[in-house]
């Protein structure tokens, strides 16, 4: 019998923080590397809630552990969506740099669309893609903004404002 997908959601948000403490250190030093690397230093910084990061880096971990070209593509899709972010108006911040040239910090607005897009991938491949509605829906109600806490992950020093 096949389980409702909001029983599966539930079963995964019990371990979401868990595989988040077990691979933190890996999980932050891929992210640094992976979006140094692709996007050319122009992120500075990014926050992201922390239920969402838990959320994102269970997925994440559990398809680089077992389905390495799939979380490639998740990767690969997530820089594709944050060129499409950036030239699109979307009710989102960024700050300290100017979309081309100068470092961006990425509030937590912009990384809630990024993180639950990709998030929303990872789901489509583990439950199909009938699931990811109802399962995004159900996370969004919750589990994703059940607190306020908020992680930071510096990419590189924003400039010194100039003192006049």
């Amino acid at each position: 019998m096949e389980q409702p997908i909001e029983m599966l959601m539930q079963y995964d948000m019990g371990l979401y923080e868990k595989k988040f403490k077990e691979n933190e250190q890996r999980v932050a030093k891929f992210l640094y590397s992976y979006l140094k690397d692709r996007l050319n230093d122009r992120i500075a910084a990014l926050t992201v809630q922390n239920n969402l990061l838990y959320a994102w880096s269970y997925y994440f971990s559990n398809m680089a552990e077992d389905h390495t070209d799939w979380a490639n593509e998740i990767m690969k899709s997530m820089v594709v969506h944050f060129n499409y972010l950036l030239t699109h108006d979307f009710e989102i911040e960024v700050s300290g740099g100017d979309k081309d040239t100068k470092p961006l910090y990425l509030d937590k607005t912009f990384c809630d669309v990024w993180f639950r897009t990709a998030i929303c991938g990872m789901i489509m491949f583990e439950y199909g893609d009938e699931a990811v509605e109802r399962a995004d829906k159900f996370l969004g109600e919750n589990y994703y903004y059940k607190d306020d806490e908020c992680k930071t992950l510096k990419l590189k020093e924003l400039p010194k404002p100039q003192e006049v």
